[in-house]
């Protein structure tokens, strides 16, 4: 209820000082006051939150673990040196052809007499050529003395059948010094195949001989004749084909 009258009346806790409370100090200039623990200082405004980001704090690897390295950076090429082309090579030698067949030389005075329908290897004497003629070795013309060769009268035809493929005809020609004080006068010549491929001037008795080569490309038979230069004893003179050869492929 009311308070009786009369009593004092009760003043409410004022806003004065309290007795016993030193009075309160400004701080020296400078100073900050010392915020109260576990707040905000008495009549200051709350700091704002700072928006800068936190850094990471950086963890160790626990013990025993091992820490993923990181990639490895790729070295930088070297430049590759130009390789130096190798020299030419020089082609391997070639075999050289074989050599052709070395030649086949056929002595007249040594030819066999050709047996007619039958096939020879090498030149043959045609019989029946109705000439005579001796073979013989060391046969002497002008004072030399030959090999081997032929004689013949000095009217004389004396036919070769080849039956190859031959080069030449080689000889020595002359009349034999047997019949040389006879003087007579005569003259050789080859034939292949029925045409003049050599004649020789005319040759007397005691002149040296005359060589003779003949080729024989492509021909198949050689025909030795001996033709007087005067009648009369010039038919039995005795006529030679000295060191005569047929030289075949």
């Amino acid at each position: 209820g009311a308070a009786p009258s009369g009593s004092p009346a009760v003043k409410p806790p004022g806003s004065g000082p309290v007795a016993g409370l030193p009075p309160a100090f400004p701080p020296a200039p400078g100073v900050s006051p010392t915020p109260t623990p576990g707040g905000t200082p008495a009549g200051s405004d709350p700091v704002p939150a700072s928006n800068a980001p936190i850094p990471p704090v950086p963890t160790k690897p626990a013990p025993g673990t091992s820490q993923s390295p990181g990639p490895t950076p790729t070295p930088t090429p070297s430049p590759t040196a130009t390789p130096t082309p190798p020299p030419p090579t020089s082609p391997p030698p070639t075999s050289p052809p074989p050599p052709p067949p070395a030649p086949v030389v056929y002595q007249v005075n040594s030819l066999p007499v050709g047996r007619g329908g039958q096939s020879a290897a090498g030149p043959t004497i045609r019989p029946g050529g109705g000439s005579w003629w001796w073979d013989r070795w060391g046969l002497t013309i002008g004072g030399t003395r030959y090999g081997p060769g032929i004689t013949v009268h000095g009217l004389s035809t004396v036919t070769i059948d080849l039956n190859r493929a031959c080069v030449s005809y080689d000889a020595r020609a002359g009349v034999d010094d047997l019949s040389s004080w006879l003087g007579a006068p005569v003259r050789f010549a080859v034939y292949g195949d029925g045409s003049r491929l050599w004649s020789s001037p005319v040759v007397r008795g005691g002149d040296a001989a005359v060589p003779v080569h003949v080729g024989l490309k492509g021909v198949r038979s050689v025909e030795l004749v001996v033709q007087p230069q005067r009648s009369g004893l010039a038919l039995v003179a005795l006529a030679d084909w000295a060191d005569a050869r047929i030289t075949c492929s």
